[in-house]
């Protein structure tokens, strides 16, 4: 039986056009500012963002917390940096990385639209079958759905090879690069299978 996972955008793989530029990633010493690719990555995110500078950090967990950080500092680039090292972020040849940083950002975009289709698919296919979608809300890549029991139908999809993930009381259907052209009729299957088994 073929999986679908819709539980996270985090699930997808690097490309191999991803593996290719990190194997040949220019590479130097990000603790002292001397990464070539680490530094083009900062220097390209902060343009598309509309930002004077960027900091390439290893986790959203550590942006976090160099966000926290930072908050009264007025010297807030140089503080960064400190931060990040404090932290255990004091990278060396870290260009490997951030050469697929790179290939996201400039890359990434172009498969957005795909993304937002397939759940803009999904979220109407769900509506179809009778279940609580707000679909006007679909504007990314989520769907959030409102059943009686979440716990017991992310159970019975995950029976039927579909995965899913819980917010709070509701269940989220991610869509990502990943996912292939036929992941969403299969799943939309399924979930009427899970329906149509239920008591009614």
């Amino acid at each position: 039986m073929r999986l679908v996972d819709l539980r996270s955008d985090t699930l997808t793989r690097p490309t191999p056009a991803m593996r290719k530029a990190m194997a040949e990633a220019e590479v130097g010493d990000d603790a002292y500012g001397e990464d070539p690719t680490v530094n083009r990555l900062e220097a390209l995110a902060a343009e598309r963002l509309g930002f004077e500078r960027a900091l390439f950090l290893p986790s959203g967990t550590m942006a976090n917390q160099v966000a926290l950080l930072l908050h009264l500092p007025k010297e807030l680039e140089a503080e960064a940096r400190r931060y990040r090292k404090l932290l255990g972020g004091g990278w060396r040849q870290a260009g490997v990385l951030a050469a697929a940083g790179i290939l996201a950002l400039e890359e990434g975009p172009k498969h957005l639209r795909r993304d937002h289709e397939m759940a803009r698919a999904l979220a109407e296919g769900l509506f179809r079958l009778g279940l609580a979608v707000d679909l006007g809300a679909v504007e990314t890549n989520m769907v959030y759905l409102e059943v009686e029991d979440p716990e017991g139908f992310l159970q019975g999809l995950r029976a039927r090879g579909v995965l899913a993930g819980r917010v709070g009381g509701r269940v989220r259907f991610v869509t990502h690069r990943d996912l292939m052209d036929e992941d969403i009729p299969l799943a939309l299957e399924r979930v009427q299978d899970l329906l149509h088994s239920r008591p009614r």
